[in-house]
């Protein structure tokens, strides 16, 4: 009980004392002062039932309600803390941990009801691996609990992506269309099972080379060695008079490692021409297969599947293509055929 006593005797000794220092403005009793006098005259304040305002160093602070820092307190009913400034630099908050162990990171949580996202900054010593991969000195943006992370704008503005300060993809914020630098993408190149399409009936131009189908191109990363199914189902069919046609590959950037393709085209309704492409070393447009439909304006099908394996280097455009023998007689493929590249 005397410890008590002696407990209350001290605190109401301190409170005393504390305030006609906090009823000084700072030049008189504090000098330049700093964040340490904040803190101070928050813990009076929490001890006094106090409410600070004023010039406090640009500070606002209360024992209820919101928080302001370099600005009174938000109105805001849920706006806890408010932090402003007003100059030509950029206004930061800093929290950091200068030990580079494998434990040390810089954790910014934030959680509502069972939903929670954390922004780390690890240290260089982290040896903790995500998906594979070692964290040590990267930062991460991470839904630990909750249904899932959603990424994108409220509004009809982009998604930029990039890195080395160059813009690598733009999701276009009206559309959704995915732009790789200044090539339109139809799919994220290399998602499992992605699909390029053709959107509209694509015709040939009036030339007799291998051309690529609008809609059935897809770039593979640069810097990665890796191998890549893919497969396709066409519907096409030509004009004016049947002549000898091609389907054909093409790796227009990067000199592949191998392609391997094979097509079976039919030409009636009941027989089909079959052809392979085992090997596939450069970057020329190359046939798969030659067929003659037996009829024009004759909508017939043709399937094309292979393996790419591709090494490592620039990003690299793989071409499905097609091509007629006489420019007069046009092939055109349909609308809707398309190509599915991975797994």
């Amino acid at each position: 009980m005397k410890r008590l006593h002696l407990i209350a005797f001290l605190v109401i000794v301190l409170l005393t004392a504390a305030r006609p220092l906090f009823g000084q403005q700072p030049p008189q009793r504090y000098g330049a002062g700093g964040l340490s006098r904040a803190l101070a005259n928050a813990l009076y304040c929490q001890l006094a039932g106090c409410t600070m305002t004023g010039a406090w160093l640009g500070t606002t602070i209360q024992t209820s309600g919101n928080v302001g820092l370099g600005i009174a307190p938000s109105g805001t009913t849920g706006q806890a803390l408010y932090v402003q400034s007003n100059g030509n630099y950029v206004t930061s908050i800093l929290a950091g941990n200068t030990n580079a162990g494998a434990a040390a990171a810089v954790d910014l949580q934030l959680q509502a009801d069972t939903a929670r996202v954390d922004l780390f900054a690890n240290a260089t010593g982290v040896t903790t691996s995500r998906w594979g991969q070692a964290v040590g000195g990267y930062n991460e943006l991470l839904a630990i609990t909750g249904n899932g992370l959603e990424i994108g704008t409220i509004t009809a503005t982009p998604v930029r992506i990039g890195t080395n300060n160059v813009t690598a993809f733009t999701i276009n914020g009206t559309t959704q269309a995915i732009t790789q630098t200044s090539t339109t993408l139809t799919g994220i190149s290399l998602a499992s099972g992605s699909i390029y399409r053709v959107t509209s009936d694509f015709t040939l131009a009036g030339n007799t080379s291998l051309q690529t189908i609008t809609g059935l191109s897809w770039i593979l990363p640069a810097n990665t060695a890796a191998n890549y199914p893919f497969s396709c189902e066409i519907l096409y069919f030509q004009a004016t008079a049947a002549v000898a046609d091609q389907f054909g590959i093409q790796a227009a950037s990067l000199a592949p490692t191998n392609i391997m393709a094979k097509a079976d085209v039919n030409i009636s309704a009941s027989t089909f021409t079959a052809a392979n492409l085992p090997t596939l070393t450069t970057t020329t447009a190359t046939a798969i297969v030659t067929f003659t439909p037996s009829a024009i304006t004759t909508i017939w099908n043709a399937r094309i599947a292979g393996m790419i394996e591709n090494p490592s280097g620039v990003a690299n455009t793989i071409n499905v293509m097609a091509q007629t023998s006489n420019a007069a007689d046009l092939v055109t493929v349909k609308r809707g055929s398309y190509c599915v590249v991975g797994f």
